[in-house]
């Protein structure tokens, strides 16, 4: 667990990664990793390293008890619109800019690297 300081509140979280391997289309979980400290793996997202993606657990888990994690693809209430999981300043967020927290009814239906077309052309 660790503590992150927003503003005026302190949120308890889990940190973890996953990483997306480009190069034989694989995903690991990253939280396995002992060997690489919290500010590696920070340090290792920020190279935008071409050939492995790395993913943050945002903390939150969907309705069925799935964690989330930016780039994942959800669907909120049974609906067929599809949002992707975006990390902004302060926090998580749609991809159409309103924040994650503010919905319960979330359902993972995949992500961005692995089903790539859940939305539109990326």
């Amino acid at each position: 667990m660790i503590y992150e300081q927003h503003k005026e509140r302190k949120i308890v979280r889990d940190i973890k990664f996953r990483a997306w391997d480009t190069t034989c289309k694989k995903m690991f979980d990253c939280s396995k990793i002992e060997e690489f400290s919290l500010e590696q793996l920070y340090r290792l997202n920020a190279t935008n390293d071409p050939y492995t993606k790395f993913m943050q657990y945002t903390g939150i888990k969907d309705k069925n008890g799935v964690e989330i994690y930016e780039g994942d693809v959800v669907t909120l209430d049974n609906r067929e619109t599809f949002k992707e999981i975006k990390w902004g300043v302060g926090g998580y967020y749609f991809d159409d800019g309103s924040p994650v927290s503010d919905y319960t009814n979330i359902e993972v239906i995949g992500n961005l690297h692995q089903n790539p077309g859940l939305i539109g052309d990326k």
